[in-house]
């Protein structure tokens, strides 16, 4: 149904039908899902989010240095201690 669509079509068209609609981001190595985002119709795109509890997100370089906001890098998630 969504094949070729947008994300904000994605978005758009599961907000109209729901009234909760969840972005849940996680890779398997770290839990079902590690960051949660609400959704809302008419955004350009859908953040992964803010980390759940005891997690946290950083954006690093190839030498595993934080980036500044705006700059593309691997995420990476850690457990805060």
């Amino acid at each position: 149904m969504w094949w070729g669509s947008t994300i904000r079509d994605l978005a758009g068209g599961l907000t109209a039908c729901h009234e909760h609609v969840w972005n849940l981001y996680g890779p398997s190595e770290t839990t079902i899902w590690s960051a949660l985002h609400k959704v809302t119709s008419g955004k350009a795109s859908v953040p992964i989010g803010h980390p759940i509890w005891n997690t946290q997100l950083y954006v690093l370089d190839g030498g595993l240095e934080p980036v500044p906001v705006g700059v593309s890098g691997e995420l990476t998630l850690a457990e805060l201690a």
